[in-house]
Parts: structure tokens; sequence; C-alpha cells
């Protein structure tokens, strides 16, 4: 059984469960717009209980991507803030999901939508690009937590490529709890130097 999240993108909001976007400040080599928060609500999926002469509707998990997490600006070892030692710029832009019912698990299936782009401190035609998902329970307990690195390809020559990453999340339920109870959050993986950067630049 398979429930579709839906596609969240920046300025589609009609698809999405709830959306709020903030306008940023614009900066040489900086996108213009943060995705602040998405949380993405699931489709109602129907299924007969045995048990019971009534039909209940499984849930989703939630799908947040983290405010201070969209963007990750990376510059040359030993240097920040320099705009000249830029090496790449990544966004997490937006993402589409579906949700699968297993025995005692719930399957969340997501395609997460990067883009990048090149600074003028970079000149090798692969790069880096490191997202984490977490999971967590109603009272927001960090279940698990796993770290991923995208790997696009820069030709020489190309500013800025964009790419989706497909990827699957298991998430074992305890007993008498669905995936209403619990959430996703998705983000890009960043340094305490990185993080105060985006809230120096993309801040609210």
């Amino acid at each position: 059984m398979v429930a579709s999240l839906g596609a969240a993108t920046v300025g589609n909001a009609s698809q999405m469960g709830k959306l709020a976007v903030n306008a940023i400040r614009s900066r040489q080599g900086g996108f213009l717009v943060a995705v602040l928060f998405f949380i993405v609500g699931c489709s109602s999926v129907e299924r007969t209980v045995t048990d019971f002469s009534e039909r209940v509707a499984p849930t989703c998990p939630d799908i947040l991507i983290l405010t201070d997490a969209t963007r990750l600006t990376r510059f040359s070892k030993g240097s920040f803030g320099d705009l000249a030692d830029i090496q790449f710029e990544g966004e997490l832009r937006s993402f589409d999901a579906t949700c699968s019912w297993q025995e005692g698990a719930v399957v969340v299936e997501l395609g997460l939508e990067f883009v990048i782009a090149r600074g003028p401190a970079y000149s090798k035609e692969t790069a880096g690009l490191p997202y984490f998902i977490g999971v967590t329970d109603l009272d927001r307990n960090v279940l698990l937590r796993e770290t991923f690195t995208a790997k696009p390809k820069l030709p020489s020559g190309q500013k800025a490529i964009a790419w989706t990453e497909k990827i699957k999340q298991r998430i074992p339920l305890d007993p008498g709890t669905d995936g209403g109870d619990y959430a996703v959050y998705i983000g890009l993986k960043l340094s305490h130097a990185e993080l105060d950067y985006n809230r120096q630049w993309y801040g609210r």
C-alpha cells in the first residue's frame, strides 16, 4: 500500500501540506530564495482492518527541511567569508516523496532536488555535498540519523547543475504507533562556521 506525499517545490504551495517561504537578502554568488520550512502531510489511504467492520487511514510521517540547512557555502581551506574564496554553493531546493507500509514499518521514498554552483576558487569537476536524514518521534527524540554525500559532476566550463537524489528510509514502528507518530528531517550537513554563515547572510 503506497501513499503519495506529493511534490514540494518553491513557489508551488498548492501541492504542499504546509509551507513557509522567506525572501532573503540577495548577494553576489548567492541564491535568491530560501525555503525555510516544509511540512508535508500524506494522502489518505484506506485499508481494511479484519478485526473491525470499519476502515482506518494509515498516516505518513511529516517531512521537514530544516530552516538553516537548505544551503551550504564551501570556502577554500583556511579562508572564510571572502567571496573570491568560495569553492561552491549547494542548495537543497525541493523534494517529493511517497510512503508505503510493511509489517511493523513505514517506508518513505524521497526524491531530493539539489543545485550546486561553482565558485571562483574551484576548478575540480566533482564536488561532495553532504546531507542528512533524521527521524524523530512526536517528542522530538532522535531515533536515527544518517549522513550521505552527493557527488555531482561539474564539467569544466559549466557554472551550475541541478540533479535529484533518490533515497529510501525505513522507519520501524513501535507497537500502537503509525507513520504519523514520526517525523523525517532533511538538511545539508554543515560545520558550525557554515551554519553561522547561513544565519548571517540568509537568516530571518
